[in-house]
């Protein structure tokens, strides 16, 4: 009896230790997702100047303007561009900001990307998601100020 008795708690010790170890394979690390695409597309008819910014804290970890020309909705044509130069690896306070020059940067739109539940995040951020709501009319409405809609997917190919 007491040889059972040992084996029985020798095996749930082991249990216990594995179970510790291992963990639960589907439970996030609290790791913050990779980025591994950031592009700018703009559907308002007229060019417009984008400021994009990646910080952390007090710290700006990424900063780029991108001049991007006039889309068409009528025509499905957006002009877009690739962005690079961000990084990959990115601390949990991580925060995407973005606005059009026209704005203040009090409007600018955000995505915290360390609140962000996947391993990788691409970005897309689409200006004047309202032009784009039209697209194949012949009159469009837009709006002297556009708007920025930011778009993200988890695919780890992205871009």
């Amino acid at each position: 009896m007491n040889r059972r008795a040992a084996i029985a708690g020798i095996g749930s010790c082991l249990s216990g230790l594995f179970a510790g170890c291992l963990g639960n394979p589907f439970e996030r690390t609290g790791d913050v997702p990779r980025l591994v695409g950031l592009i700018a597309g703009n559907w308002h008819p007229d060019p417009q100047t984008l400021n994009v910014l990646i910080e952390a804290e007090d710290d700006i970890l990424f900063e780029t303007q991108v001049q991007l020309p006039g889309g068409n909705p009528s025509e499905y044509d957006r002009p877009s561009e690739d962005l690079e130069g961000y990084p990959s690896e990115l601390p949990p306070s991580a925060t995407l900001v973005t606005w059009v020059e026209k704005a203040s940067r009090d409007d600018a739109r955000r995505l915290h990307i360390g609140d962000q539940s996947t391993d990788c995040i691409g970005i897309e951020l689409e200006i004047c998601p309202q032009c784009g709501s039209q697209k194949g009319q012949e009159e469009i409405t837009v709006p002297e100020v556009p708007d920025i809609l930011i778009l993200s997917t988890s695919n780890c190919q992205y871009g």
